[in-house]
């Protein structure tokens, strides 16, 4: 804690860390080097992207749909991801409780607490 400055504040000892600032010629090489290995990773990445694109349309529908973000600031801005859910999921939803009242199961991985009223 080489930056670090002893200061007394109601009479109790503590350290006041200044910011960190890079020198210039580091961040423009951090940038550098974030975009070059951006674009490898895309490159190496896209056959797999592009197999999961086909898997998603083989189920009907688009493969990516755009979802609004906000940055830290407020502003909105759009993010493509791929499709989870079928397209007509909405529709077919239902509540989990009415699966279990019916006598079938509605998740497989989970049986349910002995006490649960449902």
């Amino acid at each position: 804690m080489g930056g670090a400055k002893k200061v007394h504040m109601f009479h109790l000892p503590m350290l006041r860390i200044d910011r960190y600032r890079p020198i210039p010629e580091y961040t423009i090489a951090k940038r550098a080097f974030d975009i070059l290995f951006s674009g490898i990773a895309i490159v190496i990445a896209s056959p797999f992207m592009l197999v999961t694109a086909i898997a998603i349309r083989s189920d009907g529908g688009p493969a990516l749909y755009k979802q609004k973000r906000l940055t830290k600031d407020g502003k909105e801005f759009n993010v493509l991801k791929f499709r989870s859910m079928r397209v007509d999921s909405r529709k077919r939803r239902r509540c989990p409780l009415e699966h279990r009242r019916q006598g079938r199961p509605y998740h497989t991985g989970w049986q349910g607490h002995p006490q649960d009223p449902f």
